[in-house]
């Protein structure tokens, strides 16, 4: 595990500034997408079907990990969408 966290250091540092602005704007897209295509796929699936096991078969604890997550994301004063955090709250409250 080391070896790999001395490999990604030297990887990063050998990035030219330009090239590493670029890296993080990509990630941060696709954060965003995945967030947003999450939160669509549970409106769109509805709260109680994503609640239960047989339509989404995930052990409680990581439905508590994603959801805390998306709240985060949402609820970032970057993004300020208070309303999907207080949805994915009312629904993490249910688990």
């Amino acid at each position: 595990m080391d070896e790999f966290n001395d490999n990604y250091e030297d990887f990063e540092n050998d990035l030219d500034p330009v090239e590493k602005a670029k890296l993080q704007e990509t990630y941060e897209e696709e954060i965003e997408n995945a967030m947003r295509e999450a939160y669509r796929f549970i409106e769109d699936l509805g709260e109680d079907n994503w609640l239960k096991s047989n339509h989404v078969p995930l052990a409680p604890e990581r439905k508590k990990k994603i959801l805390t997550n998306m709240i985060e994301w949402f609820a970032n004063p970057d993004r300020e969408e208070y309303e999907k955090s207080a949805k994915l709250k009312r629904i993490l409250d249910r688990i």
